[in-house]
């Protein structure tokens, strides 16, 4: 249940070894809309393009500047990881309609719809309950559950709609006037019909679970000493073009079709999501990532194994029993390699290298420069991390 909304913003914090970095901060507000909506939310969360319509990364969501004459007057974040947002919507002199998408794996559905009729109530004491005959809901192409509530003093109604997208709750509040339920049901449908898109892709990724991740971190100096190497010059090569044929020299292994958001993790207040991708199939792929939430960009970690080194271990006879994984982040021209493990890394192991590479110290073992074509091998004097 939601008491207050949180808008996001962004100040200076302190992090270890005296080194300072931008943090989000939660600053509460009593459901106060801000007077510029979307200036102070990160756009690692939401993206806004020239026309103000609002695009959530985390599920792909569209929230557009209007839906007919509601004009939409507020994005909201709930949390630091943007994984429970909404966006408000407002018709002045006819109400207002508020859509709500957050993360619940595990939830009851049935107690978060019993939670949004009990805050609908306490915002407003007055509200009386439709009897079962007299409850209605707007066309949908699927089942919500719902209820409704007259004013019994200002001539207004109020409802509340909850419905599972994937593992996420969509929620709807709408409040409007009494003898207006005909349009305020037809603008619901086209608000909600417009998160179809949001609903499949969502559906595709809980349909396809979380893969197993108990790769360990390599930080054996000798070995990460050659490993550095060794990922210096794949890197390199596959991003060489042919000199006669102006083609990739080796073939890239397949990227992910979609990226499924799949929680929030906090490295000392740092909030990081972590992702899995999707085959074209719908089967998990073989990539993950995370992303750490900042006030513009989010900063973005890769995991995957990298086949060309995979092969050359293998015939090296230097291969384990599980594939080796790299984990990479992209700046500018570079790619910087910040990590291998013996197998998949889970999120928090990403997590540490994204704060690490954050604040400033984190270990790059080897980048390449795809403007220059120069290669950079670092050799560790200690292992970064245990």
């Amino acid at each position: 249940m939601r008491a207050t909304s949180i808008s996001a913003v962004w100040m200076p914090a302190a992090c270890l070894c005296m080194l300072a970095f931008p943090a989000l901060a939660a600053t509460q507000t009593q459901g106060s809309a801000m007077a510029d909506p979307g200036k102070l939310l990160p756009r690692s969360v939401f993206v806004l393009d020239d026309s103000g319509n609002a695009t959530h990364l985390q599920t792909g969501w569209q929230c557009p500047a209007r839906f007919g004459d509601y004009r939409r007057d507020d994005l909201r974040v709930y949390d630091a990881h943007g994984l429970d947002v909404s966006c408000d919507y407002a018709l002045p002199g006819e109400g207002s309609i508020t859509l709500y998408l957050t993360k619940r794996t595990g939830g009851d559905l049935k107690a978060d719809f019993e939670g949004g009729k009990s805050a609908l109530v306490g915002r407003a004491p007055g509200a009386t309950l439709f009897a079962d005959a007299e409850q209605k809901t707007f066309p949908s192409d699927r089942e919500w559950l719902h209820a409704l509530y007259s004013s019994n003093t200002s001539g207004q109604i109020d409802g509340v709609w909850y419905a599972w997208y994937g593992d996420w709750t969509f929620e709807v509040r709408a409040t409007y006037r009494a003898g207006h339920s005909d349009a305020a049901f037809a603008m619901m449908t086209q608000m909600t019909d417009a998160a179809r898109a949001t609903g499949a892709h969502l559906a595709r990724c809980v349909a396809a679970a979380p893969p197993v991740r108990t790769g360990k971190p390599i930080t054996d100096k000798d070995q990460l000493s050659q490993l550095s190497m060794m990922a210096g010059i794949t890197t390199g090569a596959a991003s060489l073009p042919d000199a006669k044929t102006g083609k990739p020299t080796t073939e890239p292994a397949p990227r992910p079709s979609e990226w499924c958001a799949e929680e929030g993790i906090d490295v000392l207040k740092t909030p990081v999501v972590m992702w899995r991708g999707l085959n074209a199939n719908g089967t998990v792929s073989a990539f993950d990532r995370a992303w750490l939430i900042t006030d513009g960009d989010p900063i973005v970690l890769d995991a995957s194994p990298d086949p060309d080194l995979n092969t050359i271990l293998s015939e090296l006879n230097k291969s384990g029993p599980a594939p080796l994984y790299t984990a990479t982040l992209k700046t500018g021209d570079d790619t910087l390699v910040l990590g291998f493990f013996e197998g998949r890394p889970d999120g928090n192991m990403l997590a540490v290298i994204l704060f690490e590479y954050h604040a400033g110290y984190a270990s790059v073992l080897a980048s390449f420069n795809g403007q220059t074509n120069t290669i950079t091998i670092s050799v560790p004097s200690d292992p970064p991390r245990n």
